[in-house]
């Protein structure tokens, strides 16, 4: 896949997805988050629900680095698990994994992924593709791409 192909790929995905960026970006939740409004706890959570996503997808990704089709999406640049990881251990302790659990919608999120992964065999043309981690595709004109300096009631 040509950098052009990734580019035009990257556009499609961001006017396809406009809507669901739009309305979460709205969201009450967003809005506090930005707004400096969530206390640590709300915070820590969202760090969670993002690390088990982001686990699941670092995990899958990976092996598809080889992958012609997949491979050019991914960077060590955009691996986000060890961050959240140490996030979370500074934000709720070295037992923060026991403290943590996904809710029902980023399970189902995950168990989607790994449905979507186990279906798309590695490096088989023709096959459908396999799932891209949503954190890999990046648009300079976006938003959430700039830094984002967050405000957390403590």
């Amino acid at each position: 896949m040509t950098a052009t192909e990734v580019a035009g790929f990257a556009e499609r995905i961001k006017s396809e997805t406009a809507a669901e960026h739009s309305e979460t970006e709205n969201s009450a939740f967003v809005t506090e988050l930005l707004g400096g409004q969530l206390n640590t706890d709300g915070y820590a959570a969202l760090l969670a629900q993002s690390w088990y996503i982001y686990e699941a997808l670092e995990r899958i990704g990976a092996g598809y680095a080889d992958n012609a089709i997949v491979g050019p999406f991914l960077a060590d640049e955009l691996l986000r698990t060890a961050a959240l990881e140490a996030d979370l251990q500074f934000l709720l302790g070295d037992g923060w994994r026991a403290t943590v659990a996904p809710l029902t919608s980023t399970a189902r999120y995950v168990q989607r992924l790994e449905e979507v992964a186990a279906a798309s065999p590695r490096g088989l043309p023709g096959a459908p593709l396999p799932a891209i981690p949503g954190g890999s595709v990046r648009w300079p004109d976006h938003p959430p791409h700039a830094r984002t300096r967050l405000r957390v009631r403590t």
